[in-house]
């Protein structure tokens, strides 16, 4: 995919389906490609063969951790460019 195209597009992986409409809902304005997928290995997936400018990505989730995907994200000639922001609802300092 061209760079320029890669700048414009975020991708959001995050179980919680609820937390992704609300992402939708409020960057709706802001002129980018909004993806999102609620299952880790698609995320994986669709990092790899859109190559979005930004990763948001939801710590603890089932099947895989966040911090999992990102060390396989960082593994990938294809996607360890690629800037990724972690999110998570836990407050608890011993589990982050």
């Amino acid at each position: 995919m061209a760079e320029s195209a890669a700048r414009k597009t975020l991708l959001a992986i995050d179980d919680d389906p609820g937390i992704l409409e609300l992402l939708s809902v409020l960057l709706r304005p802001v002129p980018i490609t909004f993806l999102s997928t609620c299952d880790p290995y698609e995320g994986l997936r669709m990092a790899s063969e859109h190559q979005p400018a930004l990763i948001l990505l939801d710590n603890h989730m089932p099947g895989l951790l966040g911090v999992e995907v990102l060390q396989r994200l960082r593994q990938l000639p294809a996607t360890a460019h690629i800037p990724v922001i972690m999110m998570t609802a836990d407050n608890r300092l011993d589990t982050l």
